[in-house]
């Protein structure tokens, strides 16, 4: 048997290196949430003309509610995997522009840019709650753009019920079992 292979010390990087390294980690990590937001677009974009679709051309005389019902959960269940990643994201995009605000203040660089120059909140702390439903299946409903999403789906959705369907409440479909019951 050899000797094993000892690791190689690893040579400490300097400013400008260190430097770089985080741009382009956070440059990384940007185009990664940009790729998110435009596959979540195209998403909603098909959920949404399918529904208008069906509110267009599609007639029944009953559609069962769990269509719907299933199709908001599903929808829900998607905006928050992607608004909780995005969320993530951004947290690693802030730690790596931190670090590039930490070595250029403490070596007398010019300063780089401000959060505020950016219109960007402040960064979220690692391990902070975000809020009472982060990481539940409504996580999305914390931040507008999202329940705004998932408001148009949900009108869509009713719609469809009210333009698609003859009989779409509860209350008919009771009615209907009881009196197909009582004959």
């Amino acid at each position: 048997m050899g000797k094993r292979d000892e690791p190689k010390p690893v040579k400490p990087m300097s400013q400008k290196e260190l430097v770089d390294t985080c741009a382009k980690l956070a440059e990384l990590v940007a185009a990664r949430l940009d790729t998110r937001r435009q596959y979540e677009m195209r998403f909603s974009f098909g959920i949404w003309a399918t529904l208008i679709a069906a509110i267009a051309y599609f007639r029944v005389d009953y559609l069962p509610v769990g269509i719907g019902i299933a199709v908001l959960i599903a929808y829900a269940l998607f905006l928050s995997s992607i608004f909780n990643r995005n969320v993530v994201d951004t947290d690693i995009f802030w730690n790596y522009f931190n670090q590039i605000q930490d070595v250029t203040q403490r070596h007398g660089i010019a300063r780089v840019v401000d959060r505020a120059d950016l219109r960007v909140g402040a960064p979220i702390q690692s391990g902070a709650p975000l809020h009472w439903l982060t990481n539940t299946p409504f996580s999305f409903a914390s931040n507008w753009a999202y329940l705004a999403h998932f408001a148009l789906t949900a009108a869509l959705v009713a719609m469809a019920y009210l333009i698609c369907a003859n009989e779409v409440t509860w209350w008919e479909l009771q009615r209907l079992a009881t009196s197909e019951v009582a004959r």
